[in-house]
């Protein structure tokens, strides 16, 4: 069963409301999930960081995208250029991005982060961890939300299904772009999914 487009963007605005008026910003790769998340919350004015990992050749047109994105909704934005080890590539990439986040956050006196993960990405995690032979906490996946050196990240869209996603995304003619290195099998992550 999918999320109705009005339940689930109903479901982040409650979020999001329970906020306060803080100032949070949100972690936008621009593929179809990170871009429902942020046209889902426009109205409350989030700041974006994109991180360009400058390993395949069409990365510049994923900066593009979220340069025009930000500028036609007058959003503020950061964009960073990783330079990432290629061995263990997705976990390097993970403590970079987590760092620079938490920077970005001190800098702007911001204490809350949001990412996109949903419930597809926690079945692929709890695989993951099955199959790397992790303990039983390793089992419970991805927390909703978790506090890092004072800032909160949160993960509001983990219990919605890809699928419901794809449905905003068609339904509201939201632009996104598919990271072509998601269908090679280069990466574990990648083999699970």
């Amino acid at each position: 069963m999918t999320m109705s487009k009005v339940s689930l963007k109903h479901t982040l605005t409650k979020y999001l409301s329970d906020l306060n008026g803080d100032p949070f910003m949100i972690s936008v790769s621009v593929g179809m999930d990170s871009m429902a998340l942020l046209d889902m919350a426009l109205s409350f004015r989030p700041h974006v960081v994109h991180f360009n990992h400058q390993v395949r050749a069409d990365s510049d047109a994923d900066v593009e995208l979220v340069k025009q994105f930000c500028e036609k909704h007058q959003l503020s934005y950061d964009v960073f250029y990783l330079n990432i080890p290629k061995s263990n590539f997705q976990h390097e990439a993970h403590i970079m991005r987590q760092k620079k986040l938490i920077q970005v956050a001190e800098n702007r006196k911001i204490k809350h982060v949001f990412t996109a993960h949903h419930a597809d990405d926690q079945t692929e995690t709890i695989l993951m961890r099955m199959i790397r032979g992790s303990d039983l906490l390793g089992y419970s996946g991805l927390n909703e939300k978790e506090v890092l050196f004072g800032i909160t990240f949160h993960k509001p869209l983990l219990s919605v299904s890809k699928t419901s996603i794809a449905e905003y995304i068609r339904e509201h003619h939201v632009t996104y772009r598919e990271d072509s290195s998601n269908a090679t099998n280069a990466y574990f992550r990648n083999r699970i999914r």
